[in-house]
């Protein structure tokens, strides 16, 4: 896999030229196609947030990590190989202009590659950490889980995370609008796993806390 003499395992996803770059860098823009192909498949297969098929999603959206983590590091090997070459090219007294500028813009291709790579990659780490919250909040279940003193704390930063919404369903024929609460979009990796950390804690998801939730909202 090493990037010397452009024969990494990146280069062998080469397109002949199709992509627009030059051949040395025909394999880095296979491996950013790849990994927003990916990325959009996921998003398109298993849609966002419902509550269903979350294993699932976890399931793609670790692949489509693990894959973009490998291309990044594959491409750093690269990135480093050339600015190797680049430093050693500007020392010398019979280095061409043609040859700087050849290596220059190999280098950029690069580096734009890598960045698209692991923007992907962190919108997927994002959408997985999502996971660990419901999409839809059930305010009740909450209240419930959070009356004790010692946990009552937990009920303003969860709501900090959920926004209201009005939305309509048929029911027996007729649009009824109904109030929920959503989980917001741009929330941050490290908020996102906090939270998800409180809903752990509060053993949110558990079939006793879901009861305990809907016993609640019979008796207030």
């Amino acid at each position: 896999m090493s990037a010397a003499g452009m024969t990494s395992g990146l280069a062998s996803l080469g397109m002949g030229g199709v992509l627009g770059l030059s051949s040395m860098a025909t394999g880095i823009g296979a491996a950013v196609i790849l990994g927003v192909v990916a990325y959009k498949g996921v998003k398109h297969f298993t849609g966002s947030g419902v509550d269903e098929g979350d294993k699932r999603r976890e399931i793609m959206l670790q692949e489509v990590i693990r894959g973009s983590q490998l291309a990044v590091n594959m491409m750093i090997e690269d990135i480093n190989h050339l600015s190797l070459d680049l430093n050693r090219a500007l020392a010398s007294e019979n280095v061409t202009k043609e040859k700087l500028s050849k290596l220059s813009v190999k280098l950029s291709q690069y580096i734009r590659a890598s960045k698209v790579i692991s923007d992907r990659n962190e919108n997927a780490v994002a959408e997985k950490t999502r996971l660990k919250s419901p999409e839809l909040l059930d305010v009740v279940r909450l209240k419930t889980l959070t009356k004790s003193h010692d946990k009552s704390k937990y009920y303003d930063f969860v709501m900090n995370f959920y926004k209201e919404e009005v939305v309509t369903e048929q029911k027996n024929g007729q649009e009824v609008e109904s109030k929920v609460y959503r989980l917001v979009k741009n929330g941050s990796v490290k908020d996102m796993e906090q939270l998800g950390q409180f809903f752990e804690l509060l053993d949110y998801s558990s079939t006793q806390s879901a009861v305990k939730g809907k016993l609640q909202g019979l008796f207030s």
